[in-house]
């Protein structure tokens, strides 16, 4: 079993996925270093009417892969493993729940490919503000997906851009 397993979450489904629903691609890893925003989505309590409907935030990435180590009071980033966004002003940024959820960059072309997966608070809050640790797809976790599903799952390499305009709203609701 992958040490990191519990933070991987994977759905293994009976048949294949019918239309409209499409498999997102991955991203590899190889161009995160110039990614400026991941987009987070989730269903977290976001202390407002939004709780449990999917919203997500364009939130800047303050560490990519950890390193240099996050902000003082954060907590532990694993170096080259996960990456530390977090919005200086607090606006952008995952909530408690959202944990487990998609992480993406935006691409040169417009389009989102996953790249992590939300795992939690950075310490510096507990609520939204304070910064998310995000789980890296890296080499090594999409074997263990592989293992566990059976299928090939492989990263595309792609050079990250910076997203569009914000909502204006804390975080999102998706369409």
């Amino acid at each position: 079993m992958f040490p990191f397993s519990r933070h991987t979450p994977v759905i293994k489904l009976k048949s294949a996925f019918v239309p409209p629903a499409v498999p997102i691609a991955i991203s590899s890893l190889s161009g995160l270093n110039d990614a400026r925003y991941v987009r987070i989505l989730g269903f977290g309590k976001d202390g407002k009417a939004n709780s449990g409907r999917k919203l997500y935030a364009d939130v800047p990435v303050a560490s990519a892969r950890c390193s240099p180590p996050p902000v003082p009071g954060a907590a532990s980033c694993e170096a080259s493993r996960e990456l530390f966004a977090r919005d200086p002003q607090g606006t952008f940024d995952s909530c408690p729940g959202d944990s487990g959820g998609p992480v993406y960059v935006r691409s040169q072309f417009g389009q989102y490919r996953l790249v992590g997966i939300t795992s939690r608070a950075s310490g510096v809050s507990s609520q939204c503000g304070g910064g998310t640790i995000v789980t890296l797809l890296d080499a090594e976790r999409l074997s263990w997906i592989r293992s566990q599903v059976g299928v090939q799952v492989n990263a595309q390499p792609m050079k990250p851009e910076l997203p569009g305009p914000m909502c204006g709203l804390e975080r999102c609701a998706t369409e």
